[in-house]
């Protein structure tokens, strides 16, 4: 019983030690690529959720939903947050 809390407490020891000798940089850039992931996926799902909306959009004629798609392609944020603000059929709201 002994010998395993010796084993655990030496274990224990050596991790504590590898934490503190862990470089500085490896943190910062781990959150910088955390952050950069973070600022991709969320105008593409912006723009994905756009794009399936102006499609389902029932109010849209068909040359309106055509350039809307093609403002959203080859302008992707700036088209699709137009369309949100301007382009989207009116929600009704509950009462």
């Amino acid at each position: 019983m002994q010998s395993l809390l010796l084993n655990l407490s030496l274990a224990c020891q050596e991790s504590f030690l590898m934490i503190q000798e862990a470089p500085q940089g490896f943190i910062i850039s781990g959150a910088i690529f955390g952050l950069v992931v973070l600022l991709a996926i969320v105008p593409l799902a912006f723009w994905v959720w756009m794009g399936i909306d102006c499609l389902g959009n029932e109010a849209l004629t068909g040359t309106e939903r055509i350039l809307w798609i093609l403002a959203m392609l080859f302008f992707p944020v700036l088209g699709s947050i137009i369309y949100f603000f301007g382009g989207r059929d009116p929600r009704p709201t509950a009462v």
